[in-house]
């Protein structure tokens, strides 16, 4: 076990929803390690939420609130200059980025037409 996973199993406060206070206090110990701030899909339901976490020199994912969760399925950075969450969309729920052509409430040209249709079929039969 490296320093950083022992760190994480020995912390005693509280994770959940506490990723920026923990990764900062965490960071504060190792002043090596770099905060990212991003997306994360989980296991649970295939979602995507916002997250902070640290990195290593050799751009290792060192998480000490990852399990707040079953199990992540990927890690999604965002830094400055790329398209960033604005909005979750109106059809699938997922996060609409800065950079969809739809606004902040549609995330693709799928989604744009299922909720679309959507509205339609409900109009029609009022």
């Amino acid at each position: 076990m490296n320093k950083y996973q022992q760190w994480i199993k020995d912390y005693k406060g509280d994770i959940f929803r506490k990723c920026k206070e923990v990764t900062a206090e965490m960071r504060s110990v190792f002043s090596e390690l770099r905060i990212a701030k991003g997306l994360v899909q989980i296991v649970e339901n295939e979602k995507w939420y916002q997250h902070q976490w640290l990195v290593d020199s050799e751009e290792n994912v060192v998480d000490p609130t990852a399990n707040q969760w079953e199990g992540i399925l990927q890690y999604r950075e965002i830094k400055d200059g790329e398209p960033v969450p604005v909005g979750k969309c109106m059809n699938c729920g997922e996060f609409v980025f800065s950079d969809t052509k739809f606004g902040s409430e549609i995330c693709s040209a799928e989604c744009y037409s299922a909720f679309s249709e959507s509205m339609n079929l409900e109009l029609n039969t009022k």
